[in-house]
């Protein structure tokens, strides 16, 4: 029969997996609404033309451009680094900042910003694993 010191171990590991896997399923939202962002209004050429010609002046074609902005400035990868390190080395880290890494990372890694998104990703994982947090 197994003794109490032998199942120990087992328990703290489900329970590190068990945030782990909370923890990816935030950067995994953060990928799909990236990707649907960007097969559904970045990358099709039918919307670019559209915005080129007579829908220039509508909000969804500002709306585009600002997006576009922001992955050409790296925006959404240096906000989710950002947001990684504070909760990584912040006094006091919240679950939300983790969260918000997480997620800007994967809209990063979605929208062009790889590089930086993948940090911002690996830092809010590695805040999520601290003891305390879960």
């Amino acid at each position: 029969m197994a003794e109490a010191s032998d199942t120990q171990p087992l328990a703290g590991g489900r329970a590190l997996a068990r945030r782990l896997l909370g923890a990816l399923g935030w950067a995994g939202v953060g990928l799909g609404v990236g990707w649907a962002i960007r097969f559904a209004a970045i990358e099709p050429e039918a919307v670019g033309q559209a915005c080129l010609g007579a829908a220039a002046g509508t909000w969804g074609c500002g709306l585009r451009q600002g997006l576009i902005s922001l992955f050409h400035l790296g925006i959404l990868g240096g906000a989710g680094t950002a947001v990684g390190l504070y909760a990584l080395f912040g006094r006091k880290a919240c679950r939300a900042a983790i969260r918000a890494s997480l997620v800007a990372g994967g809209l990063a890694l979605a929208l062009y910003n790889a590089g930086l998104g993948a940090v911002a990703v690996a830092l809010g994982l590695i805040a999520s694993m601290a003891p305390g947090e879960g």
